[in-house]
């Protein structure tokens, strides 16, 4: 629950605390509290931990297409946040990359987050690039779906 930076949920639990500190006093203005109330109804603290003590993780990843939006809209705590994920993102992955000996190794982009052109795809590709990461970015061969009967077909499942 307090990890998994640079995923849907990495930012929905970010746009919460956002949030929440705006709501505060203490958190620069930006336009995800007016989403997350127009869109949930949460408004205030007690809304906002009931949402999040009442639901799993998804419900709290359910929050990144309005982080997405935001940035759309230029808000600065939003693409902060989104540039925020994309670095730690990419920090695992060549973490990853080089503990398994990966050097030049192909890296498929999958799911949400990396779909039509979001602000977060852009982010992390530009980190990838700036760090002078040797990953040859692809598309994926297969979709995920179909990768995890892959993968249980070879382990015999």
């Amino acid at each position: 629950l307090i990890g998994d930076d640079g995923s849907a949920y990495g930012l929905g639990r970010d746009a919460l605390i956002a949030v929440t500190k705006c709501i505060d006093g203490y958190g620069e203005p930006t336009a995800l509290c007016s989403m997350i109330s127009d869109e949930l109804g949460l408004c205030d603290q007690t809304s906002i931990i009931s949402y999040v003590y009442s639901n799993d993780k998804r419900a709290v990843a359910n929050l990144s297409p309005l982080v997405e939006r935001a940035c759309s809209l230029k808000d600065p705590v939003a693409l902060k946040m989104v540039e925020d994920n994309a670095e730690a993102l990419v920090e695992n992955v060549l973490s990853v990359s080089r503990g398994l000996g990966l050097d030049g190794c192909r890296l498929a982009l999958i799911g949400g987050l990396f779909e039509h052109g979001t602000n977060f795809r852009r982010c992390f590709l530009n980190e990838l690039e700036r760090r002078k990461a040797n990953l040859q970015v692809t598309s994926p061969l297969h979709n995920a779906a179909e990768g995890a009967l892959l993968e249980a077909e070879k382990s015999g499942c």
